[in-house]
Order: structure tokens, then sequence, then C-alpha cells
């Protein structure tokens, strides 16, 4: 009997079947996960009107009722053992939503970072690109001292563009001769 009312304990709060936040997170995408409060709100709502019949139980429905000794102790403990579990659930499912909730704000938070890096990437290689185009227009004109002063500035601003692009440049590379 003890077994069956472990059973009906586990399986009696819904929260237990809530879907957790994967670990690790994902790179990117969206995170599968039961982040709504709802499900342990109700176990918790069944947990304590289970609380109140227990109490029923043990105050009014004694062994001296029709009801029978045997009656009264596994109404009592039953009541009980379902709470548990109702209690257990509303627990259980409690932290899976905040967990989920928290995967989901770390997922966005990293998400948006990364788009700010990519901007400030293209805004880096648009002002780079710019910047080399006065070089050239500077070694050109064979004012290879200007030349200089952006070479730096381009290489600091963005490297992966300064060795790709501005150190290749045949007009800048002539003025550095």
């Amino acid at each position: 009997m003890h077994r069956a009312g472990l059973l009906l304990a586990a399986v009696s709060a819904c929260s237990f079947t809530m879907t957790p936040a994967p670990s690790p997170l994902p790179a990117s995408g969206p995170v599968t996960c039961t982040s709504a409060d709802t499900r342990p709100a109700l176990d918790a709502l069944a947990a304590v009107t289970t609380a109140g019949v227990a109490f029923y139980f043990h105050a009014y429905a004694g062994p001296d009722h029709a009801s029978g000794a045997e009656s009264f102790e596994y109404g009592t403990w039953g009541t009980v053992v379902v709470g548990t579990g109702l209690l257990a659930g509303a627990i259980y499912g409690h932290r899976v939503a905040g967990r989920c909730e928290a995967a989901r704000t770390e997922l966005l938070a990293r998400q948006r970072a990364s788009e700010r890096l990519a901007k400030l990437r293209e805004v880096a290689r648009a002002k780079s690109w710019d910047l080399t185009k006065q070089a050239e227009a500077a070694a050109l004109a064979g004012n290879c001292a200007i030349v200089a002063k952006l070479d730096a500035r381009v290489k600091a601003e963005d490297r992966d563009f300064y060795e790709a692009v501005f150190a290749r440049s045949i007009a800048i590379r002539n003025c550095a001769r």
C-alpha cells in the first residue's frame, strides 16, 4: 500500500512533466523548455488542499467514527503522501521554470552581445576602408608621411583588414619603399 501511495504522489504532480532547460546551452537558436509557473502553482494549490484534507482526517475523522481505524490511518497517511508528492512537484516545477527563464535570458544576452560585436566590426571595417582610400590617394600624390600615419590607424582599427587590404595595396607599398 505504501508503494501505491508513493506512485500516486509521484504521478499526481503535473510539474514533473515540465521540460527542463538544456545543459549546456546551445550556441544559438531557441531554448526549448517550460518557463510557465502554472503547473507549479496548481501543484502548490493541490498540496495545500491535500494538507487540509489530511488535517480533516486527523482532527475530525478519527478512528472512533464510523469509518474505522484502518480507513482513518490510510486516509490520513495517504493524503500526507500525496500532498508531499504535490509539494515536491511544486518545488521542482518552480526550479525548472526559473532555470528555463534564466537560460533564455542568458542566450538572449549572448545573441545581443554577438550582434553588438558584429556591428562594431562592421563600423571598424568601414572606417578602415575609408582610411585605406585616403592612404592610397596620399600615396599616389607622393605624400608618404600621411600614409605612415594612416598605416598605424588602420592597423589599430582592424588588423584583419589591414593585412588583407591595406598592406597589399600597390600604391601604399610603393610609398613604403
